[in-house]
């Protein structure tokens, strides 16, 4: 090897070492992990070959991958590996299955992994029964997974106490910002972080003990409800919107980049881009326009509460349209859909900054009870946007709003540039 000759790389040391850092595995974690998702890989584009040549090596394999998903830090690692490549789902089943057909059914990784499958395929009820069959396995994704199910059900301290389970930290800083679409710190610490605020103050009671519960059953309100109250679903709407995220997060992670990439194609501007990144936009026209609402509502309805299942559907039904600002303080913000003068009174989520009487903006306000919630937040709309923006969102097409409210982003982008442009002839102009 001479001096300017290019060093030898070791790529397989930098992926280990890559894998121990992202994940704190120890070396034999990283084989496991890398035989795992490499073989996944391999079954899926090959099939059986991936598996050994002959019986010997494929039993082998077979106990070396269910060892791997036995551990829940690779196991959880794997399926975030196999998200990022796209080989959940339908490309992912086969290796499933024939890890499946050559194993215990009581083995707590295997479960797991059946379970997650289940739940891509919306059979909320076969994901559940594959979990509580392990339950005591004591395996930590499967008890995230669990304590998952018992938030969509809005019961937090069961969540809490299957997280804790799970060895995951529950406890929360509740005056500490918290923003989902930010966060990469893992399931289980983002459920703990969605239900902090109401496993730390529970509803009051609606009866006395010994009183008859008003739930209409007849029974003692001890023997009943005590315990299992709910909090008003007027606090319980941002923790619905919170729910969705997760499901949209486990059945198609990457739906709001794809529609950032398509709100963004044509811009140069990279500010514009991580602004619109950064924001709940993309992720309400994925949960609206990409129908994950409405999937949402297929999958949960059996575990949500009564009344989150019918604002789900109030949600589902809401429009996205153009309004005019009326009024807007730090309270609340007024407007008026500019095609039905439908009035809309939005608490709770207004912006930071009052807006400007005549506001053109658009957006999708979710009712609550008497008034709206604005989860998605709004955009500004240009006069001459007007019809377009209309008519587009009247389509509920993903890509037809993607595109109609990237013109906005155009025009943003033009105007700073004839910004410059001026400052620039002025600087000319004045020397």
């Amino acid at each position: 090897m001479t001096d300017d000759a290019a060093p030898e790389i070791d790529i397989e040391s930098e992926a280990t070492e890559r894998l121990a850092l992202r994940f704190g595995f120890d070396d034999d974690q990283t084989q496991l992990f890398m035989l795992l998702t490499g073989a996944a890989s391999l079954f899926a584009e090959d099939g059986d070959p991936a598996l050994g040549d002959d019986d010997a090596e494929r039993t082998e394999a077979l106990t070396l991958f269910t060892q791997a998903l036995n551990d829940p830090t690779i196991a959880l690692a794997a399926w975030d590996a196999w998200a990022e490549e796209g080989l959940t789902g339908d490309k992912l089943q086969p290796f499933v299955d024939e890890i499946a057909s050559h194993t215990d059914d009581d083995q707590p990784g295997l479960s797991w992994l059946l379970s997650r499958q289940a739940a891509l395929r919306l059979d909320s009820d076969e994901s559940a029964q594959l979990l509580e069959s392990v339950r005591d396995s004591g395996h930590a994704a499967v008890l995230i997974d669990l304590a998952a199910l018992q938030a969509d059900g809005s019961n937090p301290i069961e969540t809490r106490d299957l997280l804790q389970a799970a060895g995951v930290n529950t406890e929360i800083d509740l005056d500490a910002a918290y923003d989902p679409i930010t966060s990469e710190q893992g399931l289980g610490t983002e459920l703990a972080e969605e239900i902090a605020p109401f496993a730390a103050l529970r509803p009051k009671p609606l009866a006395g003990r010994n009183d008859t519960c008003p739930c209409g059953s007849g029974k003692k309100y001890k023997h009943c409800h005590l315990g299992k109250e709910l909090h008003s679903l007027n606090d319980r709407a941002a923790w619905l919107y919170l729910k969705m995220m997760r499901f949209m997060q486990l059945t198609n992670p990457f739906l709001p980049d794809a529609v950032v990439a398509e709100m963004t194609s044509s811009l140069e501007t990279p500010d514009l881009a991580e602004m619109l990144e950064s924001s709940y936009i993309p992720t309400d026209i994925a949960l609206h326009e990409g129908d994950v609402a409405s999937r949402f509502l297929m999958a949960k309805s059996a575990l949500l509460p009564a009344d989150e299942v019918e604002l789900t559907e109030r949600w589902i039904a809401a429009p996205r349209s153009v309004f005019r600002v009326k009024k807007s303080t730090h309270a609340e913000l007024d407007l008026v859909e500019v095609r039905s003068r439908d009035r809309v009174t939005i608490v709770g989520t207004v912006p930071e900054q009052p807006l400007e009487v005549g506001t053109l903006i658009c957006g999708r306000p979710l009712p609550v009870g008497q008034t709206h919630r604005s989860y998605g937040g709004f955009l500004p709309v240009d006069e001459t946007m007007i019809d377009g923006v209309l008519e587009a969102c009247a389509s509920r097409n993903l890509a037809t709003v993607a595109i109609s409210l990237s013109q906005i982003f155009d025009a943003a982008e033009m105007a700073d540039a004839l910004v410059a442009e001026a400052g620039f002839d002025q600087l000319d102009d004045e020397s």
